[in-house]
């Protein structure tokens, strides 16, 4: 993967926010031309993909339960944003299970986010 094609974000919750995750995908995807397709692990790892490129091809070949969606952007920056926000959150839940050791403490931070 490459800087053109792909850019990582960081582990949501440790060393990025949701949103700040959901909004620099976004902002990716009106850079790639309008579309962004967005990646979130077990672990919480944010990263976004230029669709139709090789490296985008590989992670749905050899990584599809990463997959959170493939966006596009022409203008609605923060609307879509807001979608990815929503989207990995649901994804990472998915993944690692809402009564899990993980989701507790996902869900610890989100409320202490909210808190603060």
């Amino acid at each position: 993967m490459n800087n053109e094609t792909s850019r990582q974000f960081g582990v949501v919750f440790e060393t990025i926010s949701v949103n700040d995750a959901a909004k620099k995908c976004a902002r990716i995807a009106w850079y790639w031309g309008g579309a962004a397709m967005v990646t979130c692990n077990r672990s919480g790892f944010v990263e976004a993909v230029a669709p139709g490129t090789i490296d985008a091809r590989n992670i749905e070949r050899f990584r599809p339960g990463d997959v959170v969606g493939t966006y596009s952007n022409f203008g609605q920056r923060d609307a879509v944003a807001k979608l990815i926000a929503e989207d990995i959150w649901h994804h990472l839940i998915s993944a690692v299970g809402r009564d899990s050791i993980v989701g507790q403490r996902l869900r610890g931070a989100v409320i202490r986010s909210e808190i603060t």
